[in-house]
């Protein structure tokens, strides 16, 4: 799993870990500095951005396990939470797939096996691990603020839990996981909270009342969670619902306390802005483990041999499915397709760099440039291994120029490369433009045109797989570059 290819949001993670800081513009840090980690382990490679995605898969399968043994499940449902963190679609990607969710899954679920052992004996040990793990999952992503509102409602509603609220635990986790998420707001405020408006005010801005959001989150859960799975999860939450209704069972209002005030958040966001399938990645392990718990129970109570064979087949089938991920960067996909051919295309962009280095009167005097961070990341990444070479060369070991743009070049938002190289430093240089999907981008051409003093094609690529086109790239040499905001320069400087 680790040699699947590149995926470009990957790239651009990579890319916060080769810039080290607090906090991010759309992000928390904790993914930037696991994959510096792994990266310092095992190079600038694939397996290094992924090695502690790996690591924290391994971790979310281990604290669900131990969760179900402390709820007292049967070997049988915890077996078969073994099985399905393996094939359940996005917890089988997570286990390869660099993003936020992987550290931010790992920590919840450490935080919730961290608290069930601190609500049975008050130990301030656990409740120091609970504090950890929740600031940890609140240095992943910002929706660990969920963990949060769920630790709230089971401290109010658990009897347990809340003759804990006049002893030290509980506080002692709630500094301990503000003291772990403060470099988050300390890059805030000194960032004019940019961060905090992005996910929140900014979002809801997009969009008015709509449709379409809700029904793309409806079906992308479906798949993302198996099908199977997905049919049994309401189920799951109203056996729990009965359960803690009928028994008060503690399990069923931790699952309620923890899932769904997520999953209402979510699903009511969706009808004004898109609220993407993987957002909910929290609440997955617990709603998958009383949905196995609801199966034990109901199903299992009147077994079916053709239901359960059908069941652990289909799941079988994504864990078998996982094994050809690797092989989909040499098969031919020519529809929606962003990962291929990024190492043949850098080699090319680098041969135009060449190209321009031979025209000017001086080395180095050139950029890189594509217009979203899809495209920018992976062509960065691809790029650093020759670039920091030249650098080196040039500048001694350690040094280097920030050689790559996004679409901030023609003064327009490029979420974190806005951090990085400011483009008003590079007026006056010639870049290197690569421009996916011709046919579909070419109308970006007149604004790049009008930030250049001229911009010519330097060569069509065709990225082919068993001889199919997947991928088609226009590589452009840019002359002259008048800066990010046109109105700002001189009028001599656009007329020449």
């Amino acid at each position: 799993m680790l040699q699947a290819p590149q995926f470009p949001q990957e790239a651009y993670y990579w890319l916060y870990s080769e810039h080290p800081a607090l906090s991010y513009f759309d992000h928390p840090p904790m993914v930037a500095w696991l994959i510096r980690l792994g990266t310092t382990a095992l190079g600038d490679s694939i397996p290094g951005v992924r090695l502690f995605t790996w690591i924290c898969a391994l971790v979310v399968t281990a604290s669900g396990w131990g969760l179900l043994r402390e709820f007292g499940t049967s070997a049988r449902v915890q077996l078969a939470w073994i099985l399905t963190a393996l094939a359940v679609p996005i917890f089988a990607v997570g286990h390869f797939y660099t993003t936020p969710d992987a550290p931010l899954v790992a920590c919840w679920s450490v935080a919730l096996f961290a608290l069930w052992k601190a609500r049975k004996n008050g130990s301030l040990l656990w409740w120091t691990f609970a504090g950890a793990a929740a600031g940890g999952a609140l240095l992943s992503k910002y929706t660990a603020c969920f963990l949060g509102l769920g630790g709230i409602l089971v401290l109010l509603f658990d009897p347990m839990m809340r003759k804990q609220l006049f002893k030290p635990g509980p506080w002692l986790g709630l500094v301990l996981a503000l003291a772990v998420f403060s470099p988050v707001i300390l890059w805030n405020y000194e960032n004019g909270w940019v961060s905090f408006r992005f996910q929140t005010e900014n979002r809801y801005a997009e969009h008015g009342f709509t449709l379409r959001w809700i029904g793309q989150l409806l079906i992308g859960q479906f798949f993302l969670l198996h099908p199977v799975i997905a049919l049994m999860i309401p189920a799951g939450l109203l056996y729990a619902l009965r359960s803690w209704r009928k028994d008060k069972d503690p399990r069923a209002l931790w699952l309620m306390a923890f899932s769904v005030p997520m999953l209402l958040v979510m699903g009511s966001s969706a009808f004004f802005t898109h609220v993407k399938g993987n957002w909910m990645a929290p609440a997955y392990p617990l709603l998958v483990m009383f949905a196995l718990m609801w199966g034990e129970a109901r199903l299992l109570a009147k077994p079916s041999p053709r239901v359960e064979k059908f069941a652990q087949g289909s799941l079988m089938l994504v864990v078998a499915g996982m094994l050809f991920v690797p092989v989909i960067d040499v098969i031919p996909i020519p529809f929606g397709n962003n990962w291929s051919g990024w190492s043949e295309i850098s080699l090319l962009a680098e041969a135009c760099e060449e190209e321009l280095d031979h025209q000017n009167a001086e080395e180095g005097d050139i950029f890189f440039f594509g217009l979203h961070y899809r495209e920018s990341a992976p062509l960065w990444f691809h790029l650093m291994p020759t670039l920091m070479a030249e650098a080196s060369s040039e500048y001694g070991e350690g040094e280097s120029e920030e050689p790559v743009l996004a679409q901030n070049v023609l003064g327009r938002d490029a979420l974190q490369f806005d951090f990085w190289t400011p483009p008003e430093e590079l007026i006056g240089m010639d870049a290197v433009y690569v421009m996916p999907e011709p046919g579909k981008n070419e109308k970006w051409l007149p604004k790049v045109e009008a930030h250049f003093e001229r911009i010519v094609l330097w060569r069509g690529v065709e990225v082919r797989r068993m001889g199919i086109v997947v991928r088609r790239v226009n590589i452009y040499t840019c002359y002259n570059y008048l800066g990010p905001d046109l109105q700002a320069q001189p009028q001599a400087l656009i007329a020449r």
